[in-house]
This record gives structure tokens, C-alpha cells and sequence, in this order.
């Protein structure tokens, strides 16, 4: 007789998604800097895991941070005005359990009412939170790195009205020194070097957040990615123009040959109008752009450290 093996219940791990942080209500100067530190405690009370989310101009953050099984969560943000001399000041701090916030639901969005810091009284932490079921025994924590999570049909729903007008702010472009370039440029050259497996995880991570676009792009989606990135790189290139004048490359394109149909960010920009992108979906892009970037190979930690959204910031004018 041949025995066969049935997963048994407890195989079946309920897995808790952190998939975003952010906060509201916060002040409107430009002056401030904001960064994130994450705890994440077992049901024991010991620490599986501490993290510092990258240093951000709005306070806002994709991740995706599992763990197996319910656990308790502290978020405390810190804000800094001025430059990289001045300290970092603790301005809110939040604890919850995913157990006592979840209470049997797939999703839950999160939000606390933070009420200690003078430049921001009605100041509001937020969180969303999802849970799902796996088989297995994968390790208790996992941070998204640099996998690529494939886009399933679950995801591919249509959504109505997807060229309806939203209004959203748009950030104002963010003025550089040489300085600031330099880094840019260099972050980016790192990029070049994993292009494919970056703009797979930042294109699927796009889609994710908003499924809308799969429909937007259409049958033409396979290709869009590599205009993402023709886009970036035009922006990054559009810095330090005087630099790009390169004697001999051995990357082919580089610098890329003019006089095709796409030769600057504003032609990049209409393309993409083109197809249906508006404002609220390059905010997004954004946001996701940032929250790839760590997942870039050899980054210095001078680089994670004050990465601010420098390196898409003329993406500001092409969303408008």
C-alpha cells in the first residue's frame, strides 16, 4: 500500500502583510524630513525585527514586511527640519497587534490619532494591513528585496471609470546641487547594471497598487516597462548634460542616439499621456520608484541612508 501525505491545518500558515505606512496632517513646510523605525515583536514579546524606513520628504512608505502568524507592531516617525546636522526628533509612536486589528478580516486600513507634536497637532499615523494563507514552512519574516512577484489574474480586475479626473497635489520639483546629482547619477548607474530584474520590480509593484493600469496599457503592456525606463534614464541624463558626452561606452546606446520619436521627458511624458496615465498615477510611480530602489545591488549606506526622492524629481513636471 502506497501512503500518500495530506497537509495537515497547521501547515497552513495565515501570513500578515504590512504593505504600506504613511501619515496625514502633517506641516506643509518643505523644510522637514521624515523617516520611519519599524519594530515587529512575536507573540512571545521577542524581537524578530527592527527596520528603518528610508528618509522621505512626505511621509509615506511601500513595503512589504510578512510574518507568519499574528505578531505585535510598533511604528514610531521621526521628523527633522533643516539639514542632516540637525537631529531627528520623535514625533509620534504607535503599538498594535495584528490579532486585535485584523479580528478575522482580509484587510484593514489603519489610522492613529497622534497628538504630542506642537508643529502638527491633529497629526494621524496610518497603516494597511492584509492577511492570507500559505503552505509551508518559509522562514517567520521576510523583507521583498529583490524578488519579482509575478502579477496574477487575481489582480488583473478591471476598474470603472479608469480615465475619470483625479485630483491630487503634485510636489513641487526639487531643485539639486551638484552634489545631489552626482549621487543621483551614481544610484542610477548601480540600477543599470540589474536593469531588468529592478524594472520588474517596480512595473509589478506599479500593477499592484493600481490594477487599473493593466487595462490602461493594454495589449501593449509586455512593452512598457522599457519605457519606464527610457524615461528615467532621460531624466537622470537631463542633470548633468555637459557629463554625458562620452568618448568610448561598451553599453550599447549609450549615450542614446537622437532623432528617433523619443528624445526628451517631455516626449516620454506625452507617450504615457497618450496611453491614459494622469497625475495620480505617476504619484504613485513615485512611491513605488522610491520603495525599489533599496533593492538595488551594492548601494553604499550613505545611499539608503538620506535617499530622498531626487532621482525621478523631474518626473514632477511630466506628471502635470
Amino acid at each position: 500500500m502506497v501512503s500518500t501525505s495530506i497537509p495537515s491545518i497547521q501547515e497552513k500558515q495565515r501570513i500578515i502583510h504590512l504593505t504600506e505606512v504613511s501619515a496625514v496632517n502633517y506641516p506643509e513646510s518643505a523644510d522637514y524630513r521624515y523617516k520611519c523605525k519599524l519594530q515587529v515583536l512575536g507573540n512571545d514579546g521577542k524581537p524578530l525585527l527592527q527596520k528603518d524606513l528610508l528618509t522621505r520628504t512626505q511621509p509615506s512608505w511601500l513595503l512589504d514586511l510578512k510574518n507568519k502568524g499574528d505578531c505585535r507592531i510598533n511604528m514610531t516617525l521621526l521628523s527633522r527640519k533643516g539639514d542632516i546636522s540637525q537631529p531627528w526628533e520623535e514625533v509620534g509612536k504607535v503599538s498594535f497587534t495584528t490579532e486585535e486589528v485584523l479580528n478575522g478580516q482580509r484587510s484593514k486600513e489603519l489610522e492613529f490619532a497622534v497628538n504630542n507634536w506642537d508643529a502638527a497637532p491633529e497629526l494621524k499615523l496610518q497603516a494597511r494591513l492584509t492577511q492570507s494563507t500559505s503552505e509551508g514552512t518559509s522562514s517567520n519574516l521576510n523583507i521583498l528585496n529583490n524578488q519579482s512577484h509575478k502579477i496574477t489574474k487575481q489582480y488583473q480586475r478591471r476598474v470603472e471609470d479608469n480615465q475619470k479626473n483625479v485630483e491630487v497635489e503634485i510636489p513641487e520639483a526639487v531643485e539639486l546641487s551638484s552634489q545631489e546629482e552626482v549621487i543621483v547619477k551614481d544610484v542610477f548607474n548601480k540600477l543599470r547594471a540589474f536593469k531588468e530584474l529592478a524594472m520588474d520590480l517596480f512595473f509589478e509593484r506599479l500593477l499592484l497598487e493600481m490594477p487599473e493600469l493593466i487595462d490602461i496599457y493594454g495589449d501593449g503592456i509586455d512593452g512598457v516597462r522599457d519605457y519606464f525606463y527610457e524615461l528615467f534614464d532621460c531624466c537622470i541624463r537631463e542633470l548633468q548634460p555637459q557629463s554625458e558626452n562620452i568618448v568610448k561606452e561598451s553599453l550599447t546606446g549609450i549615450p542614446p542616439e537622437k532623432g528617433d520619436e523619443f528624445d526628451t521627458v517631455e516626449d516620454y511624458a506625452a507617450l504615457f499621456a497618450d496611453v491614459g496615465m494622469r497625475p495620480h498615477h505617476w504619484i504613485m510611480a513615485r512611491q513605488v520608484w522610491m520603495w525599489m530602489l533599496p533593492a538595488i545591488p551594492y548601494l553604499e549606506e550613505f545611499d539608503k541612508g538620506e535617499l530622498v526622492p531626487f532621482a525621478i524629481c523631474s518626473l514632477s513636471n511630466s506628471s502635470k
